[in-house]
């Protein structure tokens, strides 16, 4: 009676599974997701996976396109070991259309997908006059259309949005009739440091970067919308003068993740959220053009109803972000022909008219009005004082506002339009008046724009030159000018920075910039030369230590693993001087200690691995005048590098050794051929393991890095166990895996992947384990005879093998083989000594293919010795 239920539900089972499909996906659209669009107006979306339970004939995909058909695909199923692979790719056309997709296997309707769009995503970054949920007065800008889209960071899934950045997706959707996506990873408050290319989700790039991966818009992103800088100056003249630096690096992380990107919109901001040197910063922003090609800029100036705290806009303030910056945006991917005074004026030369100096003329790029408020003529500057115009004209024709100086106004070389963030008269936040294009555009402000031309001493011969500082003595991380007394043949003198060119002889000490601006940075004496029609001369300026108190210092990590090659650490000082606050760095001023040096070396913020381990993290503190902050350094107990070595097929030349791979230095190793490739590393002992460091080669092309990985180990080189795998970021970062501990003499990375056809290794080491934990293999442990099992059972996805050896074989195999006797894989084949042993099967055939659910055989063969186990496969 026992047998014949057991039969029964046997029976059960099998006609359940003949009457269900198993069909596994590799690619299928998402409900909501959004294609980019190709050069072609289309999108390409691939369907593919396997049917993995036999019985089938075919598949068939529909397409339908607003509920009517639109594409049939059929394909016969060709099986495999009880997997039929299929693959369709459809073409949608990018346009106001929904398509849904509906994938059948016979007539059985296995899997289907709605509310799918092709059109452009775009990506969103900065602070929070681009974060859409930090908008003022979100409710009123909501705009809810079937066309637009998001990528979710919580549930990685697409979803419907009900809002874009400065309404954007409105404009896109009512008069181009293309769906839009937006990726916003803006975060309010946040400084441009903040958004340097970090790909662990803890980072504002990383959480970006994954939900631009996980959408499938790594190719398909098509411009980057960028509104940041208040954040950014905090203070600090360091910040300001570095912002185009700074941002080159965000532009060049994102083109390089995201190749699509054709353009990089970027807003000039406007006077206010509380930060200084933002006249400083604005003129960088507004020469970004002039250093990357593909940067299109839009001022902020003359736009209306900002809020109350001067630093967000209101709705209308909103939307006319919006309409400006559209226009750029339809000009460069819609076609638009509405082109004409679009962008911001932008200044192009100034000039004095006379050798007086009465009239300064300012020539753009486009027509420019006057307001009506006359008190425009009080926010010009010429070596920063204000109000050095009696009045104002304007000519549209010439592109140009004329300054009438007025009586013993200041002479110099550069004139600047709208104060950094206050009104120099009210002391007030400075909201207006301003300049404007015929289109209500307000000009790019600028800072120190070079005076040219007409200049009296242009056409006279210069007889000596002679440099002088304004301040010969200076405290570190304040600043100073530079000039030079140029005496002419006609008995004339210059006393302005015009024409000089400007060398700083240590720039440890002091760094100059083109308009004579020193910033001290460290204590000693600042050289400073400078070159003039011919003449050089030198300017030595003290550089005393700063007065202002250190409230805090800020180290880049808190936290850090020197495992491989050490690392470095960044000290940001946070000082306070009277009213002003500023920050600077300061890693060559602090005082740097490890807390154990013996292991962990620190110097100038450089933390290195010297030698043993420590139990417990070592702290790395940086500490100046009673301030200080710590990084925890973990100094894992490391496989002695003198104590591996590496063998690799294949080496892209002699300048990429596979020594390279233990030598602690940046030399590096660099494979000639693509992956899959194996790293196999070879002990001189046997050591108990539990983690692979990986650090891959620091060139940021990011050739070679490894992306998806396997690790195995062994302890004689033929029986290798898999302890794991995995993917890694495709980044510069150190990789880590982490297993159980476990014994190993050989361990073999495989590469699965890498980018760009090619894999590198900078350097690669191992944690051991505590020497507590149980190997797999224990010598000391009573061995049945014929001690075989396998575990779990059923499995998914991988099957423990385990076998105990009293004696030696020359002979022993496990192989795998299908219910009907077809060998599927060989697992070991080979000698083995007397042990205790484990392999893993992960449910593969010997090509590598995935095998259908079903039941398995597991033999272990041998002289003497022939043992059988049957599994389930359940996927």
């Amino acid at each position: 009676m026992k047998t014949y239920v057991l039969l029964l539900v046997s029976l059960f089972v099998l006609k359940s599974l003949s009457l269900c499909q198993t069909v596994f996906f590799a690619s299928f659209p998402q409900k909501n997701q959004l294609y980019a669009r190709d050069a072609q107006d289309s999108a390409s979306v691939t369907v593919s996976g396997s049917v993995t339970s036999a019985g089938s004939d075919s598949v068939t995909l529909t397409v339908l396109k607003n509920g009517g058909f639109y594409q049939y695909y059929k394909q016969a199923l060709v099986y495999n070991a009880d997997s039929a692979p299929f693959a369709f790719s459809a073409r949608l056309h990018a346009g106001l259309a929904s398509y849904k997709f509906e994938l059948r296997v016979n007539a059985t309707l296995v899997s289907s997908a709605d509310s799918v769009l092709s059109g452009d995503a775009y990506l969103v970054d900065g602070q929070s006059n681009a974060a859409t949920a930090e908008i003022y007065d979100y409710p009123k800008i909501a705009f809810y259309s079937p066309w637009l889209r998001t990528f979710s960071l919580s549930d990685t899934a697409w979803h419907r949005s009900i809002t874009s950045s400065w309404c954007l997706a409105t404009h896109i959707i009512e008069n181009d009739s293309i769906p839009v996506c937006f990726i916003n990873g803006a975060v309010g408050g946040t400084s441009i440091s903040q958004h340097q290319r970090d790909t662990s989700l803890s980072s504002i790039y990383g959480k970006i970067y994954f939900r631009i991966t996980r959408a499938g818009l790594r190719n398909g992103i098509r411009a980057m919308l960028w509104y940041q800088g208040e954040a950014e100056n905090g203070d600090s003249l360091y910040n300001a003068v570095g912002y185009a630096t700074s941002f080159k690096a965000v532009h060049d992380a994102w083109l390089g993740d995201c190749p699509g990107i054709q353009h990089f919109y970027v807003f000039q901001i406007r006077p206010g959220c509380g930060s200084g040197f933002q006249d400083i910063l604005r003129d960088c922003q507004r020469r970004l053009p002039n250093l990357l090609s593909d940067v299109s800029l839009m001022s902020t100036t003359n736009v209306a109803d900002r809020n109350a705290d001067n630093c967000h806009y209101l709705v209308t303030g909103l939307h006319e972000l919006g309409d400006m910056m559209y226009r750029l945006l339809a000009r460069d991917m819609y076609s638009s022909t509405d082109t004409v005074h679009i962008t911001p004026p932008n200044i192009q030369k100034a000039w004095y008219v006379d050798d007086e100096r009465t009239r300064l003329v300012l020539q753009f790029d486009q027509p420019v009005l006057l307001p009506a408020d006359t008190n425009m003529k009080k926010f010009f500057a010429v070596q920063r004082e204000w109000n050095v115009a009696d009045s104002l004209s304007a000519d549209t024709a010439a592109h140009t506002v004329t300054l009438y100086m007025r009586n013993g106004a200041a002479e110099g070389d550069g004139v600047s339009y709208i104060p950094p963030e206050f009104d120099p008269f009210t002391g007030l936040n400075y909201n207006g008046p301003w300049l404007s294009n015929t289109r209500g555009i307000g000009p790019l402000t600028f800072f120190q724009f070079p005076i040219e031309n007409k200049d009296p001493y242009d056409s006279l011969t210069a007889l000596s030159m002679q440099a002088f500082a304004h301040d010969s003595v200076l405290e570190q991380y304040d600043t100073t000018r530079v000039s030079a007394v140029t005496a002419y043949s006609t008995g004339k003198i210059d006393t302005t920075e015009k024409e000089c060119v400007y060398t700083s002889l240590n720039t440890f000490i002091a760094t100059v910039s083109v308009f004579g601006q020193v910033i001290a940075k460290n204590t000693g004496t600042a050289r400073i030369r400078v070159s003039k029609r011919g003449f050089l001369d030198t300017v030595s300026i003290r550089i005393v230590s700063t007065t202002a108190l250190l409230d805090s210092i800020r180290l880049s990590e808190h936290q850090k693993n020197v495992a491989l090659i050490g690392f470095t650490l960044k000290a940001t000082g946070y000082y306070r001087k009277g009213d002003e606050r500023f920050s600077a760095n300061i890693d060559t001023v602090v005082n740097w200690v490890s807390g154990l040096p013996i292991t962990v070396s620190v110097i100038k913020g450089v933390v290195r691995h010297v030698a043993g381990n420590s139990p417990a993290p070592i702290p790395v503190v940086a500490s100046l005048s009673g301030v200080s902050d710590t990084c925890l350094v973990t100094a894992p107990w490391l496989v002695p590098r003198t104590d591996m070595r590496l063998s690799i097929n294949n080496t892209y030349s002699t300048g990429f050794s596979a020594a390279y791979v233990f030598d602690s230095t940046r030399a590096s190793w660099l494979s000639s051929a693509p992956p899959p490739q194996p790293l196999d590393i070879a002990f001189t002992q046997s050591y108990r393991i539990t983690k692979l460091f990986y650090l891959p080669w620091q060139d940021n092309r990011l050739n070679g890095v490894i992306t998806q990985y396997v690790i195995l180990r062994s302890l004689d080189s033929v029986f290798f166990d898999t302890l794991a795998s995995g993917a890694w970021s495709l980044d510069l970062a150190q990789k880590e895996a982490v297993f159980p501990a476990t014994d190993a003499r050989y361990v073999r990375l495989m590469a699965m992947s890498a980018n760009n056809g090619h894999v590198n290794a900078d350097e690669i080491g191992f944690q051991r384990a505590d020497t507590s934990t149980t190997s797999i293999m224990d010598e000391t442990m009573p061995l049945p005879t014929t001690a075989f099992s396998v575990a779990p059972n059923p499995f998914n996805p991988s099957l423990n093998i385990t076998c105990a050896l009293t004696k030696a074989g020359d002979d022993l195999r496990i192989s795998i083989f299908s219910i009907d006797g077809q060998k599927i894989r060989t697992l070991h084949h080979g000698h083995r000594i007397p042990g205790r042993y484990r392999v893993i099967w992960d449910g593969r055939d010997n090509a590598g293919n995935l095998l259908a659910s079903g039941i398995y055989v597991v033999a272990l063969n041998g002289p003497m010795l022939s043992l059988q186990k049957k599994v389930l496969f359940l996927k």
